[in-house]
């Protein structure tokens, strides 16, 4: 399967004017701006395309950010039910679409939650069942970072991330084939995912 992802809005640390008297501040006591990504050189939109820090501390200038994720993981041919192993049998593939909100607490670390929707497809599924997804924690770990002489822009681009996800609703054998036999049935409980990204625009953009 795969996943992609796309930071859609950031929240930037500008340095403030010191012109300005009583720079706003944000409820963490930094400058910051909410921004759109943007290629433009030099504007704070570029800073979220490339979830940016900085050369001279290693502080990630981006502070938290919004971000699209989306993806498709499929099955080996196998049976469709383990209860019924001549029943049907073929590939399913889950897609899932979700919107998840990633605070950066440490260089190294980001933490967040989101929400979206899973859908089903297969040789014999029919129509495309579905159900909202819960993502409750989000955890995402930036493991270069442990080592000073890598570039700290390139060192943000291998993340891993390892999250929960939650099926609201559980499904059973009949939202995938009306047909079937099978007494398939599951409950909203929690699945452990864990990936790994490469943030392409982290290597080649700054």
């Amino acid at each position: 399967g795969f996943l992609l992802d796309f930071r859609v809005f950031c929240q930037v640390e500008v340095k403030a004017d010191p012109k300005i008297a009583g720079a706003p501040l944000d409820a963490f006591g930094e400058t910051t701006v909410w921004t759109t990504p943007s290629f433009a050189p030099g504007s704070v939109g570029r800073q979220c395309l490339t979830n940016a820090v900085s050369s001279l501390n290693n502080k990630n200038v981006v502070r938290s950010y919004f971000e699209v994720r989306g993806g498709r993981i499929t099955t080996e041919v196998q049976p469709l039910f383990s209860d019924v192993p001549g029943e049907l049998i073929g590939k399913v593939a889950a897609h899932q679409v979700t919107g998840t909100f990633m605070r950066q607490i440490d260089p190294m670390l980001a933490v967040g939650a989101g929400a979206g929707v899973m859908w089903f497809s297969g040789d014999n599924v029919e129509g495309r069942p579905g159900r909202f997804v819960l993502t409750p924690i989000s955890v995402a770990l930036s493991p270069l970072k442990l080592f000073p002489r890598i570039d700290p822009q390139k060192a943000s681009a291998l993340t891993i991330r390892v999250e929960e996800l939650m099926l609201v609703g559980g499904l059973e054998a009949r939202d995938f084939n009306p047909s079937s036999s099978s007494s398939f049935k599951t409950r909203g409980d929690l699945v452990t995912s864990v990936s790994v990204t490469l943030d392409v625009f982290a290597l080649f953009l700054r």
